[in-house]
């Protein structure tokens, strides 16, 4: 494209336009003429910097043609003349001038496009836009610059009144230099365009690649699966969350379609029925290779003349919230049992009583059921409003110190006295073990604890409660011999309505409150538990307590 680039062939068909053009002078001022055309030609064009092909024509005509001063101005983007370049004039004084279509003499060759020879003294005020200096202007050459009769700027030069006046060979001489200099400074506007479009596409694409790199960590970093789709639904991009769930790479899938991945009828239909209109539509997926369940939103992605171009969509595992869901509705069922077969019991004890002479020992049994009936009534709902104040918030613990060794054995005597197949043993090791807490709260721990070990030792045992001094820590076990628990129950064991799925475990009665009433309570006095089991073996529930610790209100 640059005629740098191509200097021989260029200068092949140079030369011969000038031996067409030396008819018009003498042989031997034509061959003077066109060494120096040929010596301006090679040097305009040895580069494209377009400051440096400014200065090289200004300097290269001035010395060829003799003259004092002269300007080169090229046309800005409001269409005016502005100087790029000039000698014997002070551009300080010039940077800020433009000349308009028309005015001037500068102005009215660019209107006319016709080189503009002025001899003789030359009105000062012609030139008033464009001159700074205040001596008579003796002569003046003036040619437009044109590219494809394209104006792109005008070529000055002038002389004083001590100097000879131009001629037309010398009009006729710049205005071929002009036409040579017309296409290099194109060569080197064209050149600057180019450099400054890289340069913009070099800000550019880092500019894009700045933005991949934050997307891609972006859905990196999503807990949520993400795949996008073309307008042909074909894989755009998945998400890591995504590799993992189905087990591939993004590159592996990528132009592929979405049902080589994931080919539920469901899914099919929200990705491929979605009309028009439909931005966004949901659904909710059970994939049982992952025994979960995602709520899956799909949303359209609109180009700029907001046709649909794509979708994304996102994978949203709801797993646990509708594990949750199900254990609430379980929850409502099993209060209803939980509360309703102790309140039988009690009534129908308590009308037989009524209603019929009963020996003692029959009076006692009876009694005693309804005792324990009505303790396992009041207990329930000790652990349903005591959840329910602590994560409301309504609870207001007690800040004091105290022995858990004494907390320990009240809670033994209590529970020793409803069993009698269990033998509950303790040894404090002679431990003074104070914390800071609140009593009541603290009690209700080593009861739920104990309680539970009772429960799931149904043929009775041992049971042991260690306590131990972990420097800032009191580390407090509550250890049994009974059913054990299955691994894949202990993560939650700690959630509210919580019973497991093991057979053994749901014989046993219960609403799953109270460990996390344990939990919470013990995170309140900034400390923690931790459960170790093993089916037919036994479970150890560990807690800890900060010596020095603080309520966490």
């Amino acid at each position: 494209m640059l005629i740098a680039n191509n200097n021989l062939l260029y200068f092949i068909c140079l030369f011969g336009y000038y031996v067409y053009m030396s008819d018009k002078f003498s042989s031997h001022k034509s061959s003077e003429e066109l060494l120096a055309l040929y010596e301006i030609a090679k040097a305009i064009n040895s580069t494209l910097d377009i400051s440096e092909v400014l200065e090289l024509i200004m300097n290269m005509t001035i010395k060829y043609l003799n003259a004092e001063a002269g300007s080169i101005m090229l046309l800005n983007e409001k269409n005016e003349l502005v100087i790029k370049v000039a000698h014997g004039l002070d551009m300080a004084k010039l940077k800020d001038v433009s000349v308009k279509i028309g005015e001037s003499i500068s102005g009215k060759v660019a209107l006319t496009g016709e080189p503009l020879l002025l001899v003789g003294k030359v009105d000062n005020g012609e030139f008033v836009n464009i001159v700074s200096r205040k001596e008579d202007i003796k002569s003046s050459l003036c040619v437009p610059l044109k590219v494809k009769s394209q104006l792109r700027g005008i070529l000055n030069l002038r002389r004083a009144s001590s100097a000879k006046d131009f001629t037309e060979d010398q009009l006729k001489f710049l205005a071929m230099i002009a036409d040579e200099a017309s296409i290099a400074i194109e060569n080197a506007r064209l050149y600057d365009l180019e450099k400054h479009r890289a340069q913009e596409l070099e800000i550019l694409n880092r500019k894009i690649t700045f933005e991949k790199v934050k997307m891609e960590a972006v859905l990196k970093s999503l807990s949520d699966g993400v795949m996008v789709l073309n307008e042909l639904h074909e894989i755009i991009l998945i998400n890591p969350v995504l590799e993992k769930l189905f087990k591939v790479i993004s590159s592996s899938v990528e132009g592929k379609k979405y049902i080589n991945l994931i080919s539920h009828t469901n899914f099919r239909d929200l990705i491929e029925g979605t009309r028009e209109g439909d931005e966004v539509n949901s659904i909710e997926l059970f994939i049982a290779s992952e025994d979960r369940t995602f709520e899956i939103v799909s949303a359209s992605i609109r180009d700029l003349f907001c046709q649909i171009s794509g979708k994304v969509i996102i994978f949203h595992d709801i797993t646990h919230i509708k594990k949750i869901q199900n254990m609430k509705s379980d929850f409502v069922s099993m209060v209803t049992h939980e509360l309703r077969s102790p309140l039988t019991s009690i009534i129908g004890f308590a009308d037989i009583l009524l209603r019929k002479y009963l020996d003692k020992n029959k009076r006692k049994k009876y009694l005693g059921i309804i005792h324990e009936e009505s303790s396992r009534l009041l207990d329930l709902i000790n652990n349903l409003l005591n959840l329910s104040r602590l994560e409301a918030g309504c609870y207001n613990f007690k800040k004091e110190e105290l022995d858990m060794s004494i907390i320990i054995h009240d809670a033994i005597d209590m529970l020793s006295a409803q069993t009698e197949k269990h033998n509950i043993i303790f040894d404090p090791k002679d431990y003074i073990c104070i914390i800071t807490g609140d009593r009541d709260m603290l009690y209700r721990v080593i009861i739920n604890l104990l309680s539970n070990a009772i429960k799931y030792s149904p043929h009775g045992g041992d049971i042991f409660i260690n306590l131990l001094d972990k420097d800032k820590f009191w580390e407090i076990s509550v250890i049994d011999k009974g059913i054990g628990i299955p691994e894949n129950v202990i993560p939650c064991l700690f959630e509210k309505f919580y019973r497991g799925d093991s057979e053994i475990i749901n014989r046993i009665r219960g609403i799953g409150l109270g460990l996390a009433n344990v939990k919470y309570i013990l995170e309140v006095h900034g400390g923690s538990i931790r459960v170790e089991s093993e089916i037919d073996k036994g479970s150890k529930f560990t807690f800890y307590l900060p010596k020095e610790g603080k309520i966490n209100d």
